[in-house]
């Protein structure tokens, strides 16, 4: 039925008449603007810039590189840089690591508004939808002066589209993968004179295999002997939606009001192993439901020629509800006596003003205010205010200040500092310097020292995560994390053999302080605590060629993390090396209207900490290689785009987890082997 209503659509779209000449989105911005969008970047800093200018190490991806690559959610698209690993959860979804540093300390921001709702410090990925996602800026290292909490390890800004040339636009978009993976997405837009309208929707559906296997146990002997029953298929079916609207009214040139509401609604289900399957047989079945509600205003003006000023407000609601379900066969329904649920509840409101000068000088200046008030309530929480109705709540506001110094074309550094006062942890400050220096035509030096803050979030702090795969207990005495950041990097360009040659070297040192992480206070229970001391460091080296319709570029990298308890007398594990690559190959035929994308990501051994028993304990999770191979095409003078392609085509789906901490298993999933998409893309603008 979807799919028929998905060819409706298209059909439709076929009959709206055209202009003569037509353009890509990448073509339409590119002329609006007078810019290649792709190489705009506008990340922490203090005007839309060029990568090569920017004072960070800025990497982005396109929305042109969204499409051929089929990626339908966040997670897909970041899995590529090689800085980045991810660790999946049938439950909890993908949490990420950048640079060894985990997602508690990564910030992902919507046009620069942080998302809110994770669930075990980390934000599931897979839930940030990409329908509406222009491009995706990434910024290694910490950038808590600037962003604030969650951001001592980095940042990840998605930017929505929010302009177009022509006066409608209209894109659909399905797509279909052989595991069991469908997604539509339904975008429309208009251009109003001064006033810009457009409306998101999207469907996806994953369930790769029937329901009736989902209920499939098997028994598994692990090496240390044990025996245990588990899931033969643990990759727990999912139902996503998401619709988004956005008005944005240009009231002169520089100032314009921008306003967004998005609602995300995902449903996970995991299904129980059948019991006493001969006589009035049931199951224990849980459904996992994420909601999602976000507002957010933005106001951008320039009061005079060389000042900028920047106002955001944002409200985010997040609800979680599990649904403990008994379900009786026999009956076909629900046994209401013997279910329950249960609901957590997240309230974050945010606000922030900037102001920026532009002063053709060697000094500007950058300044602002930062206010997160962050409330949850429910049956998880804890116990800690002896009231009926338990609610918990954090503020956080923040002064910061930014100085750029110029005092030529070849050096610009910069000198930053947040003031931050947090309702239950106090005063701290974060400093920061970062400089950018021309060592010649073609090679730029970027380098600098920071100091990140991160406090405990309220699901660390009070809330119980409990369900038949996880035991985690909130820990009221959490102290905040406090990190030292230090990055270097060189990169230079050239044009070589009628080639653009880009090659870089970057090196890094991270020390997080009262790192949070999770410690077995029993078997399979565990609770949050603090550590003494979390370092991360290593280097990596890049070259990209592009020539012609070739475009080649390959990373490596390798790092060291390294944990230690507080206690000077446990010995705690050596740092594990591990190391990372990342190979693109894209070729470009017929004209521009093909292109081929083949893409490989090596991902070395990863060490996984946990306390137990008063000492430091690691995990070592095997190496694996991923390869995908996509092929897309542009028919009916650009308007279809046509894809397809395989992921995983090496088919791996779990590796071995060494050194085991408990006795849960000897593997852990990373992806579900090799397949197969298409995707229909039809976008139409008069």
């Amino acid at each position: 039925m979807r799919f028929n209503c998905f060819i409706v659509i298209i059909l439709w779209a076929f009959q709206v008449p055209m202009t003569a000449q037509t353009f890509s989105e990448e073509e339409l911005d590119s002329i609006a603007y007078s810019l290649d969008l792709d190489n705009v970047v506008i990340t922490a800093q203090y005007e839309p810039t060029h990568y090569k200018n920017a004072l960070q190490q800025i990497q982005t991806i396109s929305k042109k590189t969204i499409e051929q690559r089929g990626f339908t959610q966040l997670d897909q698209a970041l899995a590529q840089l090689p800085s980045i690993r991810f660790q999946r959860d049938p439950i909890l979804g993908p949490s990420i690591l950048m640079r060894g540093v985990s997602s508690d300390n990564v910030a992902v921001l919507v046009d620069g508004v942080p998302i809110i709702g994770r669930l075990d410090g980390a934000l599931d990925l897979s839930q940030v939808s990409l329908a509406n996602i222009e491009r995706i800026e990434v910024i290694e290292g910490p950038q808590s002066n600037l962003y604030g909490n969650n951001a001592a390890g980095g940042v990840i800004n998605l930017i929505t589209r929010k302009s177009q040339l022509k006066k409608w636009r209209a894109n659909a978009t399905s797509q279909f993968e052989s595991v069991g993976i469908q997604a539509y997405n339904l975008q429309v837009g208009s251009q109003l004179g001064k006033l810009y309208l457009s409306a998101t929707g999207r469907y996806l559906e994953d369930q790769q295999y029937p329901t009736d296997s989902l209920r499939v146990f098997e028994e598994i002997i692990l090496s240390s002997g044990q025996e245990i029953r588990r899931k033969k298929f643990p990759w727990n079916p999912k139902v996503q939606k998401n619709a988004g609207a956005l008005a944005r009214y240009q009231f002169s040139e520089g100032n314009e009001l921008l306003v967004k509401y998005d609602w995300a609604d995902e449903v996970v289900s995991n299904l129980g192993e059948v019991r006493r399957p001969a006589f009035m047989p049931y199951a224990f079945d849980n459904y996992f439901t994420t909601k999602r509600s976000d507002i957010s205003a933005n106001f951008k003006s320039k009061p005079s020629p060389f000042l900028y000023m920047d106002l955001s407000l944002a409200y985010n609601d997040y609800t979680r509800l599990t649904d403990n379900e008994r379900f009786e066969f026999d009956l076909d329904a629900r046994n209401e006596d013997l279910s329950s649920i249960d609901t957590s509840n997240f309230d974050a409101y945010f606000a922030k003003a900037t102001l920026a000068s532009f002063y053709d000088s060697k000094f500007n200046f950058l300044t602002g205010f930062q206010l997160n008030h962050e409330t949850g309530d429910g049956e998880r929480v804890l116990d800690v205010t002896q009231e009926d109705s338990l609610k918990v709540r954090a503020t956080e506001y923040a002064f910061f200040a930014d100085v750029k110094y110029k005092p030529s074309q070849r050096l610009e550094s910069s000198l930053s500092g947040r003031f931050i006062n947090h309702t239950a942890f106090g005063f701290y400050f974060t400093p920061a310097v970062q400089t950018k220096y021309l060592l010649g035509e073609n090679l730029t030096f970027r380098g600098g020292y920071a100091k990140g803050f991160r406090s405990p979030a309220l699901k660390e702090l009070y809330i119980n995560f409990i369900d038949v795969n996880h035991d985690i207990q909130g820990n009221i005495d959490l102290l905040p994390e406090k990190s030292d950041d230090i990055n270097a990097s060189l990169d230079y360009s050239t044009l070589w053999n009628e080639a653009n040659v880009n090659l870089n070297a970057k090196a890094y040192w991270n020390k997080i302080q009262d790192k949070i992480i999770l410690a077995e206070s029993e078997p399979g229970k565990f609770t949050y605590q603090n550590i003494s001391e979390n370092q991360v460091y290593g280097m990596g080296v890049g070259v990209s060629i592009a020539k012609g319709v070739i475009n080649f570029s390959s990373n490596v990298g390798i790092g060291f993390w390294d944990n230690q308890l507080e206690d000077s007398s446990v010995t705690s594990p050596d740092p594990t090396p591990t190391f990372d690559a990342s190979n693109n190959l894209g070729i470009a035929f017929h004209q521009g209207l093909g292109n081929f994308s083949l893409n490989h990501r090596y991902i070395g051994k990863t060490p996984q900490f946990f306390v137990e028993a008063a000492s430091l304990v690691e995990n070592v999770l095997d190496d694996y290689h991923l390869l995908d191979a996509s092929v897309s095409y542009k028919v009916w003078k650009n308007r279809i785009n046509l894809t397809a392609g395989a992921k995983n085509l090496l088919n791996i789906s779990d590796i071995n987890i060494n050194g085991m901490h408990t006795q849960v298993s000897d593997t852990q999933l990373v992806d579900r082997g090799t397949s197969y998409f298409v995707t229909v893309n039809v976008g139409l603008e008069w």
